[in-house]
């Protein structure tokens, strides 16, 4: 049976759908995430290649059936990420079909607004990919921890609500309920328990505690502090599409160009994403906010991989 492969490969999650020339789905399958910065590049293969076997067993899919590929995917960060990703993704996966690869960003981008425009992604990181109606393409932001990257995602928020638990054990402010739980939470009673946590979220990959929902919704109950964190990040990741949209000139040849949200942080908290909206507005005016509809970046990779597949 011929088939084509979509692939969205997160940070979290590994996905992978399988369809029909038509379009039909055949199998779906969850896999383990599969960033080569963060594996080896022996276990990078493992991986990647273990999740299509698994896919292909779900409806009985041989390799020398599929059609094409296309992959949307964390860790495409430049030009020659995107030429090693997609050499590897050619002969290191038993394939013979087309294949693309592309940034999980670009990938998003086409998930909301179709395509063109800009795309903010505040998850877990913070990045923004834009593409003119001519084609031209870039990105701001995405990077590392080290360098104050990932500002206004959801590390970001983490850091900041370990800041506030440092402040509260020097004494300077006084418990609240979002301390109380945050403390609850971390399983921390004085400074050298924070300590600890802090000095292990330090090391690489930069594992953080994730805090963001607990502050998030003591944002939306009016805890002025987590409403202050929630503000400063909606400034510090729309001065990320300020820069991108400068790279662009979006404004001066298109007003009305789309920005369009995606990730956990910025669309999981009304404070950010309405505070975001109002700097929007401000500096341009005529620009429009584009939400998620039900299609999602799996959705698009299989469509884009089933264009792909039908040469178009």
């Amino acid at each position: 049976m011929e088939y084509a492969i979509g692939i969205d490969s997160g940070g979290t999650n590994y996905r992978l759908r399988a369809v029909s020339s038509s379009g039909e789905t055949l199998a779906q399958y969850v896999g383990q995430p599969a960033n080569h910065y963060h594996l080896g590049m022996d276990m990078f293969l493992k991986v990647v290649n273990d999740n299509i076997s698994s896919l292909l067993a779900l409806f009985g899919g041989d390799r020398d059936s599929c059609r094409a590929l296309y992959c949307g995917t964390t860790g495409l960060d430049s030009p020659e990420d995107g030429e090693f990703l997609n050499v590897f993704y050619r002969t290191q996966c038993g394939l013979s079909c087309p294949v693309s690869v592309v940034s999980d960003s670009e990938l998003a981008l086409g998930a909301v607004t179709g395509g063109e425009g800009i795309l903010l992604i505040s998850g877990t990181g913070s990045i923004a990919f834009g593409k003119t109606r001519e084609g031209v393409t870039a990105r701001a932001g995405g990077w590392l921890f080290s360098i104050l990257g990932d500002q206004g995602g959801g590390s970001w928020v983490s850091r900041r609500a370990m800041q506030l638990l440092s402040r509260y054990f020097d004494g300077a402010i006084c418990k609240t309920e979002m301390i109380s739980e945050l403390c609850i939470y971390l399983n921390i009673q004085n400074r050298n328990d924070l300590n600890k946590i802090a000095r292990k979220a330090g090391e690489p990959p930069w594992k953080l505690p994730p805090l963001g929902k607990i502050v998030s919704r003591y944002a939306d109950q009016g805890d002025l502090e987590a409403i202050s964190i929630f503000k400063e990040a909606a400034e510090l990741v729309f001065f990320i599409v300020t820069d991108l949209e400068h790279i662009l000139s979006m404004s001066k040849n298109w007003p009305d160009f789309p920005i369009g949200l995606w990730g956990s942080t910025i669309l999981g908290s009304s404070v950010m994403r309405d505070y975001f909206s109002r700097l929007v507005k401000e500096r341009y005016p005529l620009a429009k906010i584009v939400l998620p509809s039900s299609r999602t970046a799996l959705d698009e990779a299989s469509s884009q991989a089933l264009r792909l597949w039908q040469g178009r």
